[in-house]
């Protein structure tokens, strides 16, 4: 999508339907984890390391990492210098106890 705001620059067409064609392997990533309750994980146990994170979730440590970042990469997580990952405002809609969570949405439209 085009950058939202009165001092945004339109993006190229090029980058604007290459974000469109990525948008479905982003949301495999956030229904992943959501039906993985990673968001969960993250807001009680505190940022953490994929490896750290998939041995409890029964993954391959590589796969996960490679997931945390591509969530990372568009907002859903932080990852800090060490490695941890962390919630963000985008990733607490996800979690459980949220008032306006969207979690089940989530767990379903990207499946």
């Amino acid at each position: 999508m085009p950058p939202a705001g009165p001092t945004a620059q339109p993006l190229p067409p090029q980058a604007v339907v290459a974000q469109m064609a990525m948008g479905g392997w982003i949301s495999a990533a956030i229904s992943e984890i959501a039906r993985r309750n990673i968001p969960d994980q993250l807001k009680t146990g505190g940022p953490s390391r994929a490896a750290d994170l998939a041995p409890e979730l029964g993954v391959n440590v590589g796969a996960l990492e490679r997931l945390l970042r591509a969530c990372a990469s568009v907002g859903l997580f932080s990852e800090d210098a060490d490695g941890r990952f962390g919630l963000t405002p985008l990733s607490e809609v996800l979690t459980s106890d949220s008032t306006v969570s969207v979690k089940a949405v989530a767990r379903e439209m990207g499946g």
